[in-house]
């Protein structure tokens, strides 16, 4: 934290004025929990920014947004919360930056009724002596990690789901990709294209795809006739990806012919292993040519398509389909979620399922609906 902030940050002081402690035991407290320097330097401004606000009122239209006087930091309440919030938005915050604004002050205000530094201050439901806590949150632990709800925290506008290409636009996109004028390009795009629909992989996945694994997976095979691939996936994890017999015969064709053809015309000294590479230097193709392909492979979608929301598509077949045959066997009443949430998370290697349950929600509400009903006696 620089000086500047440094001066800015208050004592805290008891109701005589004695100093308690300095927030900046908070900020300590966070780098020895191995909180990044970056993430640390964003909290103490967070805060510095509320104390000022708490210390000088903000006005806007001549309401008062704080109070009448400066309000000191033991005496915070949602009540004074609110208005700081709507001190933010007037600011042209968005509501994911009010959100973390909020969050440092919770969690600021948990820490120092940890160390006692203030007293039945924040928490959930009623005190001791039968009244509300001022501060009204609702912590809870996923796997060693602490999360923090309030009824104060906007909804994430900016964070909407966006909308999954349905079938038809995936269908413009193969046809798109397949009238590249270069068969390579045009091969190798559309090979792409193919492993994310048909195995749910990452764009980074997609980089370190290595002609080592395609071979290491080609002496395996399961019952359903699936190859598992081991692949390094997000955060250096290790993870298995299911793929087709047929989409490994074609992307091990498109590496001995199409491939091959572009290495010998650069000048590498020695060919790298990555599957899928760019046509015109013959390096490993980057990030950003992956964007750009899937870019212009869904220019004429409705919606705002990119690798992630074809991987929701793949995510959403899956899921489709499980659920599908879940409810033909035991019945919309008996399926059981935790089940398909636990095969959902293992395809696309998700540590945590509470973000896939609506894939799970959704389908069995189109059942409830009877669409599905409806769907077989058609088939029929």
């Amino acid at each position: 934290m620089n000086d500047e902030l440094h001066r800015d940050v208050p004592l805290l002081v008891t109701a005589h004025g004695k100093p308690v402690a300095v927030p900046c035991a908070w900020f300590r407290h966070l780098a020895k929990t191995g909180h990044r320097r970056i993430g640390i330097r964003q909290t103490a401004r967070n805060l510095v920014l509320f104390w000022r606000w708490l210390q000088v009122p903000v006005s806007k239209s001549g309401t008062n947004m704080a109070a009448t006087k400066s309000v000191r930091w033991d005496s915070v309440t949602d009540d004074i919360l609110i208005l700081y919030r709507s001190a933010c938005l007037a600011r042209g915050n968005i509501n994911r930056t009010v959100n973390a604004k909020l969050s440092v002050v919770y969690r600021f205000f948990w820490w120092a009724q940890e160390h006692r530094y203030v007293e039945n201050r924040i928490g959930n439901g009623t005190m001791q002596c039968g009244k509300l806590y001022p501060i009204q949150i609702t912590r809870y632990q996923v796997r060693g990690r602490w999360y923090i709800e309030s009824g104060l925290l906007l909804g994430d506008a900016e964070r909407a789901q966006l909308p999954i290409p349905n079938n038809k636009e995936v269908d413009d996109a193969f046809v798109r990709l397949a009238n590249n004028a270069d068969e390579g390009i045009r091969i190798r795009n559309v090979l792409m294209l193919n492993w994310v629909l048909t195995t749910g992989i990452r764009r980074s996945e997609l980089l370190v795809l290595s002609y080592t694994l395609l071979l290491a997976s080609r002496a395996l095979s399961r019952e359903d006739g699936r190859l598992p691939i081991e692949i390094t996936g997000k955060g250096g994890k290790e993870r298995t990806v299911y793929a087709t017999g047929q989409l490994l015969d074609e992307t091990l064709s498109y590496w001995g012919n199409e491939r091959s053809a572009v290495l010998k015309l650069t000048t590498l000294l020695k060919a790298p292993d990555a599957v899928f590479i760019s046509h015109t230097s013959g390096r490993p193709i980057s990030d950003r040519q992956i964007n750009r392909i899937f870019k212009d492979a869904f220019v004429d979608s409705a919606s705002r398509v990119h690798t992630h929301r074809v991987r929701a598509k793949f995510a959403t077949d899956f899921i489709n389909e499980n659920v599908d045959a879940e409810v033909e066997r035991v019945g919309i009443h008996n399926v059981h979620i935790e089940f398909l949430l636990d095969a959902l998370a293992q395809v696309l290697g998700h540590s945590d399922k509470r973000t896939l349950r609506r894939y799970v929600q959704i389908r069995l509400r189109w059942h409830a609906q009877g669409f599905g009903r409806l769907q077989r006696t058609r088939d029929c």
